[in-house]
This record gives C-alpha cells, structure tokens and sequence, in this order.
C-alpha cells in the first residue's frame, strides 16, 4: 500500500469516527447499569434501516433487530471489546458534554480503573468535517412547507434539546436561526430555509450523510428551478413537472 492510498484510507477512517460520534450524540445511547454493564444502542426508523447495517458492517459487530410495537429497529453492542474500541475512537469527536461524560465513564468501567486525563479535548468542528452530517441524519430533517398563496420553501433543521451544539452549527456553516419549540418535550431547533443557506447545507450533506433523508437534498436544484418558473401555481404550464417532484419528495 503506497503512501497516497494510506493517507486515503486514514482520512476516511477520521470521516467514519467523526460520522458516527454524531450519530451517537444525536440518536445514541451508552447505557452503564447498577452491575457495570455497558452497551451502546442506536434506534432509527424502518426506513433507515440500512443505516444501520452500514454502521454494522464498519464496525465489524453489533446486532440490529425490529423494536417490537413500532416501526423501528436497534442496532445494539455489548460486548466489551467491541463497544471500548468504538467508544475509545470516538470519544474526542463527541460534541455534548454529557454524552463525553458517559463515554468516559464507560470507558473507565470497562478498563477497570479510572483515568488520570477525564475527558480527551475535543476537535475544532470544521465545515467539512463528518460530524454534523451524522448529527443530522440522527436527528435533522428537510422539508416543504407553503407560504402564501401557495409559494414553496424547501427548509433544512436539526433538533436538539442542548442549544449550545446548535449554536456551534449556526456558527461553522454561517446560517439559519435558532428557536424553541414546545412540541413533544420542548427542544431547540437550528432552521435554514434561505435558497442560499439550504443550497449550502444540502451540498454539504451530499456524499456524507447516510439516512433516507438524503434523497430530499439531492432535489434541491430541481425544487428551486421549477420554482422559479412557478411552476407550483395551479395554472402553471409546468404543473405536471412539478407534480412529479412531489412524488419524489414523498419517496414514492
């Protein structure tokens, strides 16, 4: 292997962790029970699926099976190995201070003794680093919304409850804004809806994110092009065009 396929293999390995630390911050579990037992645990819906078969195959382990009662499967690992390896290379790309915290923990159990350093320092979140992306295929989402008389916004959000992740995203990519919303149990929202601001979120999403969701990003031209023409407007010669890319959206 020369110098130039290793370097390839390390950075991709680098875009894996920090992927996969934003998964976990975002959708993850690490859980440590009264007996020391650790595992990691992560829960997307159906149709993300192969999501987790991707996580699965990178890391060489874990076990993904249906939730039962809803439409959703866990990809879990427990053994002690698997789970400090995983936790022991993605520890200085976790991003919430209290997923670091039980990172650490469960890395110090699992060890059997309890370290000097407490948390390993975190690296400065790059635009293009993985990390967000993982973030937001754990908990992001793109949609369509209508205004008035009908005029069609194609917006890019991440939720959280911690504000201050979502302050940090607003302040590396330079967009959007960031409000409360009271639904379920209250969390922050990080939204984007400008053509600029989206058309950036969306190329930086393409090619690195792993979800479902990514099908939406990939319309984005489309979208803005027949939105341009109107083509949304009942009357519209391009109605037909327009119909279609609903389809799309809707993954039809």
């Amino acid at each position: 292997m020369n110098e130039r396929t290793k370097r390839k293999k390390k950075e991709m390995e680098k875009n894996f962790k920090e992927w996969l630390a934003g998964v976990i911050d975002s959708d993850g579990t690490i859980y440590i029970n009264k007996e020391g037992y650790v595992s990691i645990e992560i829960t997307q819906g159906i149709e993300d699926l192969r999501l987790l078969k991707y996580i699965q195959d990178k890391i060489s382990g874990g076990r993904v099976k249906s939730k039962s009662g809803v439409k959703a499967y866990r990809l879990r690992l427990n053994k002690k190995e698997k789970v400090l390896e995983i936790l022991e290379n993605i520890e200085m790309y976790l991003r919430l201070g209290k997923k670091k915290e039980k990172c650490r923990e469960a890395i110090e159990i699992i060890r059997g003794k309890k370290e000097k350093e407490v948390l390993k320092k975190e690296e400065k979140l790059e635009k293009e680093s993985y990390y967000m992306s993982g973030f937001f295929d754990g908990d992001g989402c793109i949609t369509l919304t209508k205004k008035k008389e009908g005029y069609p916004v194609m917006c890019v959000s991440i939720s959280q409850k911690e504000r201050e992740i979502l302050e940090e995203f607003k302040e590396v990519y330079k967009e959007g804004g960031i409000y409360y919303s009271k639904s379920g149990y209250g969390h922050y929202v990080w939204s984007i809806q400008s053509e600029e601001g989206v058309r950036k979120i969306c190329e930086y999403l393409i090619g690195k994110s792993k979800s479902n969701k990514i099908k939406r990003a990939y319309l984005y031209k489309e979208f803005y092009r027949l939105r341009e023409l109107k083509a949304y407007k009942e009357d519209s010669v391009y109605k037909e065009a327009w119909k279609r890319l609903e389809k799309k959206w809707k993954f039809e």
